[in-house]
């Protein structure tokens, strides 16, 4: 049971779908212009980086009321530096989002786990959501965006 939940934890961090974040129709019509993207940003303050090695890397999620899920629209990832670590999602519509990440302190790209599938490099979530067994609801990470706005995410070591 345990490693199914650690299974199902990780599935929700995998980088793959780690991307610029998209701006969506405004950004469109801003390429098309020439102007600057519309939308506003979510900057996301995380805090207990425990080094500044590696590279901390963030998947933004946004709800999708109409199928009652959140889906990747996209990521962004920084250099990691001890203590906290700012990140910035720019270009956003307004809507609820949430932000999963890791810290990649080897930087293969890729989050380290045990043989049960329990985490080796540190994650964390927005709204200061913490994992109990796997990931948060949504629900618990989500931030609703409707100008600039801020969240922290706290990162969490070792066994969930």
């Amino acid at each position: 049971m345990k490693t199914l939940i650690a299974a199902a934890f990780l599935a929700a961090l995998v980088p793959a779908a780690f991307a610029e974040a998209p701006g969506g129709a405004a950004r469109e019509v801003a390429r098309m212009s020439g102007e600057a993207p519309a939308g506003f940003t979510l900057t996301l303050t995380v805090d207990g980086v425990r080094s500044s090695k590696g590279t901390l890397r963030a998947q933004l999620m946004k709800a999708d009321y109409a199928s009652g899920s959140a889906k990747p629209v996209g990521g962004t990832d920084a250099a990691a530096v001890n203590g906290s670590t700012i990140l910035s999602f720019s270009g956003l519509e307004p809507g609820d989002y949430a932000v999963q990440l890791f810290h990649d302190e080897d930087g293969d790209g890729e989050m380290k786990t045990n043989a049960f599938g329990i985490p080796k490099e540190g994650f964390g979530f927005s709204n200061g959501a913490k994992a109990k067994f796997g990931p948060p609801k949504f629900a618990d990470m989500k931030v609703t965006v409707s100008a600039d706005t801020n969240s922290t995410a706290i990162m969490a070591y070792g066994i969930l």
